[in-house]
C-alpha cells in the first residue's frame, strides 16, 4: 500500500476510534451513499475536514453566532476547527495583549470555553491558533517592551505591521521575548481553555527577525519555542493536537524568508501546508501520520477550489482546512497594502456591503455556494461539474426553478470574488475602489476588460429576471445584482480608461 494511503487510513481510524466511518451532509454517521460520487468510495479522502476561523478579528460576534457557525460546520460534514485565539481572550498575564480589542465580545465576556464544549457535542475538534512572536495580540507586547522588537533585513528594528491587530514582530533569539511566548500561549491553553484539543502555531508569512542571532536561523530560534510549548502541552494530554509548519523539518525555500531548519520531527506532530508560504513537499506527508493542506476559499470560485482539492488529494495529505472567514472590525489602519477609503468604517461580514445586516452570513446563498463546494469536493474531488450544478440547484434554489439559475449564480460569484481582498470584494463591486487602483496603475488593460465583460454579465443577468420574486435565493442574487448596479450608475466612464502603450 503506497504511503499517503497508509497514513490515510491510520489518520482515519484514529479520529473513528478504529472503524472507517464516514458523515453526512446533517453530520450523522453513516456509510456514504451520496449518488454523485461513485460506490467504490470506501474510505474519507481527507479523514479531516474544517475550517480556519479568526476570532479575533470578529469583534461583534457572540455565542449564539458563533454556535451556530459550527452548527453549519456539521452540515458541511466538518470535524476540526482552527479557532484563532491570538489577542481574543482577556489574559490576565499580558493585558496589554487585548487592549486593541476591548470591544470584543469574548474578552468582554469570555465564551470560548463554553463554545469549544458545543463544538465537542458536534464532534468537531478544536484547536486555537496563534503567531508565535507575531501577529494578533503577540505583537502587542513590543508596546510595553520595544526591546524585544525584531530587526528588519536593512538592520532597522520592525516596522508597525498587522492585520487588524497592527504591532511589532518580536525578535525570538531575546530570551525574554521566549518567556512571553511561552507563557502566554500556556496561560490561553491551560488557565483559559484546557477543554480545547490542542493549538495551532501559525508561522508568519508577513514578518520574521534578522538580528545577527536570527540570520540565517530564525526558524531554529522559533522552532525553541515550539518545541518547549509542545512538550508542556503533550505532558498535560498525550492525545493533543499541535499543528505546525514544516519550516522546522525541512531546509526547502520559504516563499520571502529564505530557508527553514532541519530540526527532528515528531510525528505527533500535525503538519500545516499553505499555497502561499508553506507549498507542499511531499517528502514530508509521505512520513507524516497527519497532514493539513489549507486553501483561502473565501477568495475562490468553486473550480479553483476543485483544482486545489485534486492538488492536495495527488499530495498525500490527509487533512483540507479552508478559510472562509469573516471580518466585523472597526478599520484603523491601511488594511491589505494601502485600503484608506476603509478606514473609520466597519467591515461587513464576507464584503457583503448591500445587506443592511447579515444575521447568519454562513446561510447567505453566496457562502452558501462555496461551504457546498467544500462538502461536495473534499467527499469526492473528481466529482463531476454536472454533478457539483444539480447538488447547487437543490441547496439554493427551488426545483421548479430552471438550473439555467446555478449558471446565473456562479457568474455573480465570480464577479464578486475576483481580484478581491480579505477585506473587500473585487473591484467591481466597488466602483470608487477601482478608480483609487487606477490612479495608482496597479490596473493591467486585462483586468479592466475582464471587469467590462463582467459588468455587461451582470447586466444580462438582471434581464432574465422580474418581480416577485418567489425563489429567495433568486430573491437574493437579484438584490445583490441590483446594487453593484447602482454602484455603477453614472460611473461606466471608469472601464472606458485607456492605455496608450497597450
Amino acid at each position: 500500500m503506497p504511503t499517503s494511503q497508509l497514513n490515510r487510513r491510520r489518520f482515519l481510524q484514529s479520529v473513528s476510534g478504529g472503524a472507517t466511518l464516514c458523515l453526512s451532509p446533517s453530520g450523522t454517521r453513516t456509510e456514504e451513499t451520496t449518488p454523485a460520487a461513485p460506490a467504490a468510495a470506501a474510505q474519507e479522502v481527507f479523514p479531516l475536514r474544517g475550517y480556519y476561523l479568526i476570532l479575533s478579528r470578529m469583534p461583534t460576534v457572540g455565542l449564539p453566532e458563533w454556535k451556530q457557525i459550527l452548527r453549519h460546520m456539521k452540515e458541511d460534514r466538518c470535524n476540526f476547527l482552527i479557532l484563532w485565539m491570538g489577542g481574543g481572550f482577556r489574559s490576565r498575564k499580558f493585558p496589554i495583549t487585548w487592549q486593541y480589542n476591548r470591544e470584543h465580545r469574548n474578552i468582554q465576556r469570555d465564551f470560548a470555553r463554553e463554545l469549544i464544549d458545543f463544538g465537542h457535542s458536534l464532534g468537531i475538534r478544536i484547536v486555537l491558533g496563534f503567531t508565535p512572536f507575531g501577529y494578533d495580540g503577540v505583537n502587542q507586547y513590543a508596546l510595553e517592551h520595544p526591546e524585544l522588537k525584531a530587526y528588519q533585513k536593512d538592520g532597522r528594528l520592525a516596522k508597525l505591521d498587522g492585520m487588524h491587530c497592527w504591532g511589532y514582530a518580536l525578535n525570538p533569539s531575546q530570551p525574554n521575548a521566549q518567556k512571553f511566548m511561552l507563557d502566554y500561549a500556556s496561560e490561553m491553553y491551560f488557565d483559559f481553555y484546557p477543554n480545547a484539543d490542542g493549538l495551532f502555531i501559525e508561522s508568519s508569512d508577513y514578518s520574521i527577525c534578522y538580528c545577527p542571532r536570527c540570520q540565517g536561523h530564525y526558524y531554529e530560534r522559533e522552532f525553541e519555542f515550539v518545541q518547549a510549548i509542545s512538550e508542556r502541552v503533550w505532558r498535560n494530554r498525550s492525545d493533543a493536537s499541535i499543528v505546525v509548519y514544516p519550516h522546522y523539518f525541512s531546509s526547502a525555500d520559504i516563499p520571502l524568508f529564505g530557508h527553514g531548519a532541519e530540526e527532528k520531527y515528531d510525528p505527533r506532530w500535525t503538519l500545516f501546508f499553505t499555497p502561499h508560504s508553506a507549498p507542499i513537499q511531499t517528502k514530508l506527508t509521505s512520513k507524516a501520520p497527519r497532514s493539513i493542506y489549507w486553501e483561502p476559499l473565501i477568495l475562490q470560485t468553486p473550480d479553483q477550489a476543485k483544482s486545489a482539492f485534486l492538488r492536495a488529494q495527488a499530495s498525500g495529505v490527509n487533512g483540507l482546512v479552508f478559510s472562509l472567514e469573516f471580518y466585523t472590525f472597526l478599520v484603523r489602519y491601511p488594511e491589505d497594502g494601502g485600503n484608506w477609503h476603509l478606514i473609520g468604517t466597519r467591515l461587513k461580514p464576507f464584503g457583503h456591503d448591500w445587506l443592511p445586516s447579515i444575521d447568519d452570513p454562513y446561510a447567505y446563498p453566496l457562502t452558501r455556494l462555496l461551504r457546498t463546494t467544500f462538502r461536495e469536493f473534499c467527499r469526492y474531488p473528481a466529482l463531476s461539474w454536472e454533478a457539483f450544478r444539480a447538488v447547487v440547484k437543490k441547496e439554493i434554489f427551488w426545483e421548479s426553478t430552471p438550473s439555467s439559475a446555478v449558471d446565473d449564480l456562479l457568474e455573480w460569484q465570480k464577479a464578486y470574488v475576483t481580484d478581491r481582498s480579505w477585506y473587500t470584494p473585487g473591484p467591481l463591486m466597488t466602483p470608487h475602489l477601482l478608480s483609487w487602483q487606477l490612479e495608482l496603475g496597479h490596473v493591467t488593460p486585462a483586468q479592466l476588460q475582464n471587469y467590462r465583460e463582467m459588468l455587461e454579465g451582470l447586466k444580462r443577468i438582471r434581464r432574465k429576471y422580474r418581480e416577485p420574486y418567489k425563489d429567495p435565493g433568486i430573491k437574493s442574487m437579484v438584490e445583490g445584482i441590483d446594487w453593484v448596479l447602482a454602484q455603477w450608475a453614472g460611473h461606466e466612464r471608469i472601464l472606458e480608461t485607456s492605455y496608450p502603450n497597450s
